[in-house]
């Protein structure tokens, strides 16, 4: 991992540096990274700190992070390092706030099939209020990991191909995921009882296209044997289903069937089912 770093963190810290020099003048965010794992337990990290990263790799302080080792326990969303049950990491990340002044704060999460891709915040340990401002102002801590996409495009994607395998290190650690999240029918059950039914059907919009997509898909056709039937290439449908997945918020197949008999029982898009 460290020659992983050196290659990519090391190698453009300056521009890395000035990239990321809007954050910390406004929030105090001093350490900003992005990380990715697979489910076959490889890593990727890019990071404007260096020497956070190099001291977070020579204390094996990933091996105590579950947002690295617990792919399958991971969702789409913010997590706060704060609520992580694990004294191990809660100690490894209290010598990094004294010996480099770097506080973990919160790592955004999107996660798919075939990988997790992660943006972690960490605040300068001599402004204080930096982590209310970051609650404040989500929103634009957003729209700068947008920016930071765009602008690295390149190096983010060469970072992606070079994941290091650390299969060998790692294993999942019980109950480190803090819960971010509540079950699509309770969601919908809570939204019933405030009078708000309509919002639950409106954040499930889709288009005629994905529509005609989970006719097929619902009953078992891939989407190799989907595409032929709507005169639309293979990668066309795999692009539908995706969009769809995001919509739902699922993050594999079988939540995807989940989320659709739960809209069929409650009579959304009944034509998916016809």
């Amino acid at each position: 991992m460290h020659s992983h770093i050196d290659n990519f963190s090391s190698k453009n810290r300056k521009k890395l540096q000035d990239l990321c020099e809007p954050i910390y003048l406004t929030f105090g965010i001093n350490y900003f990274f992005m990380q990715s794992t697979t489910p076959d337990g490889h890593l990727g990290c890019l990071g404007n700190n260096p020497d956070v990263m190099h001291a977070y790799i020579e204390n094996k302080y990933y091996l105590e992070n579950p947002f690295i080792t617990n792919f399958n326990d991971l969702s789409s969303g913010l997590y706060f390092y704060g609520a992580v049950e694990n004294p191990k990491l809660q100690s490894g990340l209290n010598f990094l706030e004294m010996n480099h002044k770097v506080k973990h704060c919160c790592v955004f999460v999107e996660k798919n099939e075939k990988y997790t891709q992660q943006w972690g915040l960490g605040i300068s340990a001599l402004k204080k209020e930096s982590s209310l401002l970051i609650l404040n102002q989500i929103p634009l801590i957003k729209k700068f990991i947008i920016y930071f996409n765009n602008e690295l495009s390149f190096l983010i994607a060469d970072v992606l191909n070079n994941r290091i395998d650390i299969s060998k290190e790692i294993s999942p650690i019980k109950n480190a995921v803090p819960k971010i999240e509540i079950s699509r029918k309770d969601k919908f059950n809570f939204l019933s009882k405030l009078g708000e039914k309509n919002e639950f059907i409106q954040q499930v919009q889709l288009t005629k296209r994905e529509i005609e997509c989970l006719k097929y898909y619902i009953r078992g056709k891939s989407s190799q044997l989907i595409a032929p039937k709507l005169s639309i290439s293979k990668r066309t449908v795999e692009h539908y289903l995706e969009n769809i997945k995001n919509k739902f918020g699922c993050m594999n197949k079988s939540e995807l069937f989940d989320t659709l008999f739960t809209l069929k029982d409650l009579n959304i898009y009944p034509e998916i089912f016809e």
